[in-house]
């Protein structure tokens, strides 16, 4: 079983990877889940230069300035999804977990298909201890794109720390392997322990039997 201290960590990895790789500007108004399909609306030079200079801002860690930024972008154009998004993120990296969860609803219900969305409100509500509210998050990303490997990720950790249901944890965990391009020898580890475990409870049932 990974520590709460490796949980901690890999649950940073999962939120550095998207926030500086995935939200490109291009993303702006659908949002961070923007590559399931949906169509982009023009959006004016000017906002879109915003977007990009809020995008370096969080990428330099300058994590209050950018909330800053962004939140000018939704005040004068609260129908772009892409700035909740990444608000969301911030909010959550500064452990504000009340206005991450409101900025990411709201960035889910400007864009229902932001696969990256929905997995960041899971964190939120497992950081919250909301575990059921969690799972429903992980498995809506999941039914938009059943491939979004960060969702299989963070629903192994929740099945295997928090809802103690291994074979489920094995089997996002598993998955999550098979979609990422390098390997991730945390899992692998977190794959094998869980093997361990299981046939420790078979061998104990067998005496008890």
């Amino acid at each position: 079983m990974p520590s709460l201290n490796g949980v901690s960590l890999m649950l940073k990895t999962c939120i550095n990877y998207p926030m500086y790789s995935l939200c490109a500007f291009v993303l702006l108004l659908t949002g961070c889940g923007a590559f399931t399909g949906t169509t982009q609306p023009d959006v004016p030079e000017q906002i879109k230069l915003a977007y990009q200079s809020a995008l370096e801002t969080m990428k330099a860690g300058q994590h209050k300035q950018a909330i800053s930024q962004f939140n000018k972008i939704v005040k004068s154009n609260p129908g772009l999804a892409g700035p909740y998004t990444n608000l969301g993120m911030l909010y959550l990296k500064i452990d504000s977990l009340d206005q991450a969860e409101q900025a990411l609803l709201k960035a889910v219900e400007l864009n229902p298909k932001n696969v990256i969305g929905y997995n960041y409100l899971g964190i939120v509500y497992r950081s919250k201890g909301r575990f059921d509210d969690a799972e429903k998050a992980y498995l809506k990303a999941l039914e938009i794109n059943s491939n979004y490997n960060y969702a299989h990720l963070n629903l192994g950790i929740l099945y295997d720390l928090y809802k103690a249901d291994l074979p489920k944890a094995l089997s996002h965990y598993q998955k999550y392997l098979s979609l990422t391009n390098n390997p991730d020898k945390m899992v692998e580890k977190w794959i094998v322990d869980i093997k361990r475990r299981d046939t420790v409870t078979q061998t104990a049932e067998e005496k008890q039997g």
